[in-house]
């Protein structure tokens, strides 16, 4: 499965091995988010997530996994990667699943939206015993990215913009949203040819899956979706969920 890890060991190690990544280069850089625990109601387990960005090349990576370094069961932990520029989301996987007994799994991006501050800010999903619950990693601080020429005109336009539009949807960054649901019905993001819009919410978050089986049947690939105005129907790109 591309850009997915399933390893069995102490998770806590390669927290540390990730901030030593690119020591020997002086541009460089790692950067590492706290480390914090998912909510209560976790099936009786005690899940931890951090979430990762690095510039060489640029990528950003979350992921979860048991306070103890037990295995749980196939399709009781998923992880989303995000990676944002100036809080216009750049981009995004599909969530991913364990698909057989493990301690962690992550995921990380490809690509980049030119040159700017991004971070890294992922969404786990666990097993609740009846449901999954889902919430955010910590960000990572910001971290300085220069694009190859070709990727330059990507730019930001400053702030983004927030509010409701005649239609009554919210408009705005999902970048401090703590679940899926309360993210904004149209979320700031670039286009793959560097526009910056909106995408919306329906479009982009996915289904999430009724039980552990289905979870771990679930099979990632990638999608496009419409990127529109902040009217909601002025069609301005497209965006890929990776």
């Amino acid at each position: 499965m591309r850009g997915v890890s399933t390893r069995i060991g102490v998770a806590v190690a390669a927290v540390a091995v990730a901030g030593a990544l690119g020591a020997g280069d002086a541009s460089a850089q790692t950067k590492v988010g706290w480390v914090g625990p998912t909510p209560p109601g976790a099936n009786n387990q005690v899940y931890l997530t951090t979430s990762t960005i690095n510039n060489a090349p640029l990528e950003a990576s979350s992921r979860i996994y048991t306070g103890f370094g037990n295995s749980v069961a196939s399709g009781y932990m998923g992880v989303q990667a995000r990676l944002f520029k100036s809080g216009v989301l750049c981009q995004i996987t599909d969530y991913q699943y364990n698909v057989g007994p493990a301690n962690q799994i992550s995921t990380n991006t490809y690509g980049n939206c030119g040159s700017g501050s991004y971070n890294s800010h992922g969404f786990v999903k666990y097993w609740t015993g009846t449901e999954y619950g889902d919430f955010l990693t910590f960000p990572t601080d910001p971290l300085n990215f220069t694009a190859p020429a070709a990727a330059t005109a990507r730019t930001t336009t400053g702030a983004v913009e927030t509010g409701r539009n005649t239609r009554g949807q919210s408009f705005g960054t999902a970048e401090t949203a703590r679940t899926d649901d309360a993210q904004p019905d149209l979320i700031a993001a670039f286009t793959t040819d560097g526009k910056q819009g909106f995408v919306r919410k329906t479009d982009l978050v996915g289904e999430t899956p009724s039980s552990p089986a289905a979870a771990a049947a679930h099979r990632a690939g990638h999608r496009s979706i419409s990127v529109v105005d902040r009217d909601g129907t002025t069609v301005v790109g497209t965006f890929t969920v990776s």
